[in-house]
């Protein structure tokens, strides 16, 4: 992606988030995807969902594939505690999470843009570097609102 794209990617993604609410997270028990990962459940929050579907809608066509990786706008939400375990890991930590209770919140006052990074390899080809992300900009949520001020003007 070009610098000019990316700025214009950055700037749109802060307008965004500059509308949104501070908002508070609930979290809520555990659950887990096939046999490989486990997570803290995160009832579903309409103030989330939101935004990422108004992401969403403004960039999937925009971003690229790479390399079998296309842009993912996700609105399963939830927290990783384990993932990418083997089938003993998983069976044993799954029989601890699936009884344990778990209930707290939190107030959720930004956003983050990741990206994962690239390396360019020996035969000049980009490879992606699966399991590390960073941090590209961070877009705290001020509850600005859409509407122009009015001002009032004297009348003579």
């Amino acid at each position: 992606m070009n610098c000019a794209k990316e700025k214009d990617i950055i700037r749109w993604f802060g307008n965004q988030a500059s509308f949104s609410l501070p908002t508070c997270i609930r979290l809520d028990g555990f659950g887990h995807f096939d046999s490989h990962t486990i997570f803290v459940k995160v009832p579903t929050q309409e103030a989330i969902i939101n935004l990422v579907n108004q992401l969403k809608s403004k960039f999937s066509s925009k971003l690229k594939s790479f390399k079998g990786h296309p842009p993912y706008f996700s609105n399963n939400l939830h927290i990783t505690v384990a993932r990418r375990t083997n089938i003993q890991q998983f069976n044993g930590a799954w029989l601890l999470y699936e009884k344990a209770g778990f209930q707290a919140s939190f107030y959720a006052t930004e956003m983050l843009l990741l990206r994962r990074p690239v390396f360019c390899t020996a035969s000049n080809e980009l490879q992606l570097i699966q399991n590390n992300y960073e941090e590209v900009a961070k877009f705290p949520f001020e509850g600005k609102s859409n509407f122009g001020i009015q001002t009032l003007l004297p009348i003579n």
